[in-house]
């Protein structure tokens, strides 16, 4: 397993993502979607690259593969986490960003995400353009 200064499925490292994350020895292991009031989202770990830093990543999506857009009703929540996390609801701004593209690795089953296609105009607007919530959970982005 990599040390806790590298990012999850980085390279250099001999396990995959998935191993690292089911290495982490969580005490009670999330499942991979989560329900928020009527809406099922699904979660990934991994990394993306931003400006040649691979970064640790948690993306939320509406469907396993993470190509189906979000409805109105559904960014409603993501702009309440985005507000809570970052002090404001802008998509392209903070730790916490929409995107419209993730990729996952083949290798992972759908569940280790090697690249994100992240919003960076700011301000921007949640919108369902929008098919995932990409948060950069320990370093900024």
């Amino acid at each position: 397993m990599g040390d806790q200064t590298t990012t999850i499925d980085e390279t250099s490292s001999p396990n995959t993502g998935t191993d690292e994350i089911a290495n982490a020895n969580f005490i009670n292991p999330p499942t991979t979607t989560i329900t928020l009031g009527s809406f099922r989202f699904f979660m990934k770990m991994g990394y993306n690259t931003v400006s040649g830093t691979n970064k640790n990543v948690i993306v939320i999506c509406k469907s396993d593969a993470c190509t189906t857009a979000f409805t109105a009703d559904e960014i409603v929540y993501f702009e309440s986490f985005d507000a809570s996390t970052d002090g404001t609801a802008d998509a392209g701004a903070g730790n916490v960003r929409a995107a419209t593209a993730v990729t996952l690795a083949a290798t992972s089953g759908n569940e280790v995400v090697t690249a994100t296609t992240d919003v960076t105009t700011t301000p921007t607007a949640w919108g369902t353009t929008h098919a995932a919530l990409v948060y950069y959970f320990d370093r900024p982005r």
